[in-house]
């Protein structure tokens, strides 16, 4: 069995390199708690082009200052079993989603390429058995 908790260093060595490519999880969803280091990147559904949820949480005040590592707010992105779920490969008698549930899409993201400095991502993905 996998475990559900996980953690991802990106060194940021090379300038040239490709943290974390373009990519979606397969879980239902997912919380990535969010960092110092602003690298996370999210594809707006609704103008296709790469919004950073760190750079989000500060415009809204959200964000507080911490020294180092993951701060205490978490971003939480669908994934492609939700997906799943929405095109009813699931029973639908089991859904609790609302009834606009087709307009939900599983979440493209990704590690931006050049980070100020390593960034220590930690997530956790709720999976369906």
């Amino acid at each position: 069995m996998m475990c559900p908790l996980d953690y991802f260093l990106y060194h940021n060595l090379d300038h040239n390199a490709i943290n974390c490519s373009a990519h979606i999880d397969r879980g239902v969803l997912i919380c990535i708690s969010l960092t110092n280091v602003q690298g996370l990147e999210i594809l707006s559904n609704e103008s296709n082009e790469w919004v950073c949820p760190e750079d989000l949480s500060v415009l809204e005040g959200f964000h507080s200052e911490i020294e180092a590592g993951c701060s205490d707010l978490l971003c939480i992105l669908s994934g492609d079993q939700l997906l799943k779920i929405v095109k009813k490969e699931v029973d639908p008698k089991d859904l609790v989603l609302e009834d606009d549930c087709p307009g939900l899409v599983a979440c493209i993201h990704r590690v931006r390429q050049r980070l100020k400095r390593a960034r220590l991502s930690i997530s956790y993905e709720l999976r369906l058995p």
